[in-house]
């Protein structure tokens, strides 16, 4: 494993959720209602913190375990 400091901040990037899971959302009009302002967006490495802050993280409302 390499570090994160071992690149460039601007040759690592990221999207938030996955771009897999975005893809769909993004172009399946049935899914509209799950649109997201970040969806579709590559952040570079730099901004993990600041979109976290700003959208929370993904799927933190589905972490809530179903059991009492």
């Amino acid at each position: 494993m390499l570090p994160f400091d071992a690149f460039r901040p601007q040759s690592l990037t990221f999207t938030c959720p996955d771009s897999v899971a975005s893809l769909l959302i993004v172009t399946r009009q049935e899914l509209a209602f799950h649109r997201k302002p970040y969806l579709g967006q590559v952040f570079t490495l730099a901004e993990p913190r600041e979109v976290v802050a700003r959208f929370g993280l993904p799927g933190a409302r589905r972490m809530i375990p179903p059991w009492p």
